[in-house]
């Protein structure tokens, strides 16, 4: 009897808390999502025009295998990605 009225009127404060602070973290939670959804599609997209470069790349014939490394290096090298395997 007693916890009904103490519950009924905080119960109804705690209940609207608790929904507000899930609402929240719903809506943080969605916002990081679409940014790593974003960042992947970028990530995608760069790595799909590297590949097209590399595979129509003129590697020359008669090219050396040293000539042919060196020139898929620079065009590694030539979008700044960041790697070097030498």
């Amino acid at each position: 009897m007693i916890w009904d009225l103490i519950l009924g009127p905080l119960g109804a404060i705690i209940a609207a808390a608790v929904g507000i602070v899930g609402l929240w973290f719903t809506a943080q939670r969605s916002a990081t999502v679409k940014a790593e959804d974003k960042r992947a599609a970028a990530d995608a997209k760069a790595y799909q025009d590297k590949r097209k470069e590399i595979d129509n790349a003129d590697l020359g014939h008669g090219a050396t295998d040293l000539e042919r490394i060196q020139r898929l290096l620079d065009i590694e090298h030539r979008k700044g990605s960041g790697s070097d395997r030498r």
